[in-house]
């Protein structure tokens, strides 16, 4: 069944530049997700109990790379249709994704357009992996879900503030982004992920390839 948004929904997002969406994964759902991502880090050689914040963030970008179905989980269909009913019309394609690790402190606020290594990001989406059992907190309006298996879609000029994780310990998210046919690889000085592509052969000013970033979502 197609993924329809209602009209009240779509003015939210217009309006606030992010949208929180329940239930696309369900709590075993992001368990299995979350699951697919130990793996993925395996296979790079790292285990995450025994690494902390900073080197998973340095090391967690394009896991899905490392995990085909991973990337299938991540980039499923009734996401790019909730994208779709939000404005980012098809074709949509592959763009990257980011572990977010709980403890990961970053002060910067950037919107989402201006992080990352690719020029044509059409909207990101931030996945709830797991949180604490127990969070009595208050649970205030954030691109960070506390819900497990939550989705936050996000406008590329939304400005993500990465000090909101410190009222979310004990979380972890996934960050992936949906990017337009005419994608481009880029050199941003403020990415510490800038060259990775380069591991996939490509070099700064390159469009990126059916190949590498696959259409996941057609009209």
């Amino acid at each position: 069944m197609k993924f329809s948004l209602a009209k009240e929904h779509r003015d939210f997002f217009n309006m606030h530049g992010m949208l929180e969406i329940e239930g696309i994964f369900t709590k075993e759902q992001s368990e299995i997700l979350y699951s697919q991502i130990l793996d993925a880090f395996l296979k790079r050689g790292i285990t995450l109990r025994k690494s902390n914040s900073t080197v998973l963030f340095k090391e967690g970008p394009d896991l899905s790379r490392e995990n085909s179905d991973l990337q299938k989980i991540i980039y499923k269909k009734n996401l790019g249709e909730v994208a779709a009913e939000l404005g980012f019309y098809p074709p949509l394609r592959v763009g990257y994704d980011r572990f977010i690790p709980s403890g990961y402190r970053n002060k910067s606020i950037k919107p989402l357009e201006a992080m990352g290594y690719m020029q044509n990001i059409l909207c990101g989406y931030i996945i709830c992996l797991k949180g604490p059992e127990k969070d009595e907190s208050e649970d205030l309006p954030s691109p960070f879900s506390k819900t497990p298996g939550n989705v936050v879609f996000i406008r590329p000029d939304f400005p993500i503030d990465f000090s909101l994780l410190n009222e979310r310990e004990g979380y972890e998210y996934l960050l992936a982004t949906f990017v337009g046919p005419k994608a481009l690889y880029y050199y941003n000085e403020e990415d510490e992920h800038t060259h990775f592509l380069k591991k996939l052969g490509y070099v700064f000013g390159d469009r990126v390839t059916e190949v590498t970033h696959p259409t996941v979502c057609r009209r």
